[in-house]
């Protein structure tokens, strides 16, 4: 179980395999999409390194509210509030605060209820606290649901608009680059694949 006293995705898999297991990078708390986990400690500090070195590359998808540009890149410096677990945007030269860069195109925009929300594939060049999440809400597009970063309602319970679509690495023992892709259901993605933003070539589209 995590501190919260849930049961956490990496004791499920112990568990289940009947052995250790490594996790490689987390999501945030109401994050979906794919995680990876390495089976044995070699494996794990392969893959860590691929990660420090920027090599592992992570895609979301994410709803947020506004209208975004085509696509655009966001460069920031980033500094961490522990005693919130917040991020904000923060002068260049702030102690302990680090760059963070991400990249985005908007797949789709919906106009609904007098908002307007965009539907962005996002990469990450850097892994920062809440990064993503940060970065847009300081443009004023908060993601859908995010009331922690300025969104203007609360999205169901335990999730917010943000989705580990894609993750793709080198495997640590066979050499190859692998790819796993993930579709997220529900809401607020469900708004796009009822407009037909999101059918099953969208998929092949934005891997």
């Amino acid at each position: 179980m995590d501190k919260t006293g849930d049961w956490d995705m990496q004791r499920a898999l112990e568990q289940e395999l009947g052995q250790e297991v490594y996790l490689i990078h987390r999501l945030d708390r109401p994050v979906g999409g794919v995680v990876v986990f390495a089976k044995t400690a070699e494996a794990a500090a392969a893959l860590n390194r691929q990660v420090q070195q920027r090599g592992m590359k992570k895609v979301y998808l994410a709803v947020v509210e506004g209208e975004t540009a085509s696509e655009e890149t966001l460069k920031d410096i980033l500094w961490k509030d522990s005693r919130t677990n917040q991020s904000k945007v923060v002068a260049e030269g702030t102690k302990n605060a680090k760059k963070a860069e991400l990249s985005y195109k908007t797949l789709q925009q919906l106009h609904r209820q007098q908002e307007t929300l965009s539907l962005v594939q996002v990469t990450l060049k850097t892994g920062r606290h809440h990064q993503i999440r940060v970065q847009f809400s300081s443009r004023n597009w908060p993601l859908y649901g995010d009331r922690k970063y300025g969104a203007k309602r609360r999205y169901g319970v335990t999730g917010f608009g943000l989705f580990a679509h894609q993750l793709s690495f080198v495997h640590p023992k066979s050499g190859q680059w692998m790819t796993f892709t993930a579709v997220p259901q529900g809401e607020p993605f469900s708004f796009f694949m009822r407009e037909g933003g999101m059918e099953d070539g969208e998929t092949e589209k934005m891997s």
